[in-house]
């Protein structure tokens, strides 16, 4: 069949400092099997030889183009850069140290095509479930939301699982961008990423668009393989940082559904267990008990069934506590 039968789908991948793993990552868009397909790689003003291996990558391909930057503009910064420079009408986020299986981006289409004819919408966004493979080894299954047959996760009942963590059915699992594929006018629409982080942008997207009414449309299948690297920004006080920054940016929304004050408790609590105080995660929560016995009981609640991402996410940043 002719590529003018299929739409043109922009695979975009940003790249800091990665010269040990970006060919790999291209490579994984080169293999893609849709048949019309635009790559765009771009360097975020990396000191190492990754802009080098961008330009030799992808020089004998005509349907790819490095993007060079003069500065680092930061993740999001670099993102919102690609989504202005894309011509597909759908676009898919790899990222610079992880691989995509062959049929990923063949299968995000199905997917959400699939998912607008049934409920006549054209706010549906996709994520796949991903195999997530830590420096040590450990590789675990890490799932996304909206993989049960039926209507998928939308609206308020996703940002409140994402701001409050409230469970509520077939929402469960995490939506990074990169499993991350919609129509190009999702992003735009909602005017990209927020440049004003450095972490948890993708956090932050999902807010804007759940409560924008969009529909969180996953795949069981694990489609990327994750590789978790340690870097600067990977911290638990930056993502602290990012956490309250996402809170005090919807702080309207959660101020009208009487969450906002006791968040930003939660969040203390939170990071203390992760940092293994255990007397200031004791202290902390009893107070809060005291002062929300049913909002700390519904949390608990909530946090049973992400117990073991917990855990591994607390693994992962225990030889870095900055």
């Amino acid at each position: 069949m002719s590529k003018n039968k299929y739409p043109l789908i922009t695979v975009s991948i940003s790249c800091y400092n990665s010269e040990d793993t970006v060919a790999a990552a291209i490579d994984s868009a080169l293999a893609q099997d849709w048949p019309n397909i635009e790559i765009l790689v771009a360097d975020d003003g990396s000191h190492d030889g990754t802009a080098q291996i961008i330009t030799d990558k992808l020089k004998d391909h005509p349907h790819a183009r490095a993007l060079i930057y003069g500065h680092n503009k930061g993740f999001a910064g670099s993102l919102n850069t690609l989504i202005g420079e894309a011509k597909g009408d759908f676009f898919a986020i790899f990222d610079d140290d992880d691989i995509s299986k062959p049929n990923r981006i063949r299968l995000q289409y199905e997917r959400i095509t699939a998912y607008e004819e049934a409920y006549k919408t054209d706010k549906v966004i996709c994520h796949t479930a991903r195999m997530q493979v830590f420096q040590n080894g450990y590789t675990r299954y890490e799932p996304t939301m909206g993989t049960n047959e039926g209507l998928a996760p939308h609206g308020e009942a996703v940002a409140d699982r994402i701001l409050l963590g409230r469970v509520t059915p077939n929402i469960i699992g995490s939506c990074a961008n990169c499993s991350r594929m919609a129509r190009i006018t999702t992003f735009r629409d909602l005017n990209g990423y927020n440049s004003e982080m450095t972490r948890g942008e993708d956090t932050e997207f999902n807010v804007r668009f759940a409560l924008s009414g969009g529909h969180f449309a996953g795949i069981a299948e694990p489609l990327v393989t994750q590789t978790m690297t340690m870097g600067q920004e990977k911290t638990l006080d930056r993502e602290k940082e990012a956490e309250l920054y996402v809170l005090n940016k919807h702080q309207d929304y959660l101020k009208h559904v009487g969450w906002y004050d006791f968040c930003l408790s939660w969040l203390a609590v939170r990071h203390a267990l992760l940092r293994g105080n255990k007397m200031k995660t004791f202290t902390a929560l009893t107070a809060l008990g005291f002062k929300h016995p049913i909002k700390v009981a519904q949390k608990i609640l909530w946090a049973l069934p992400a117990h073991s991402t917990r855990k591994d996410f607390k693994k992962w940043h225990s030889a870095k506590l900055n």
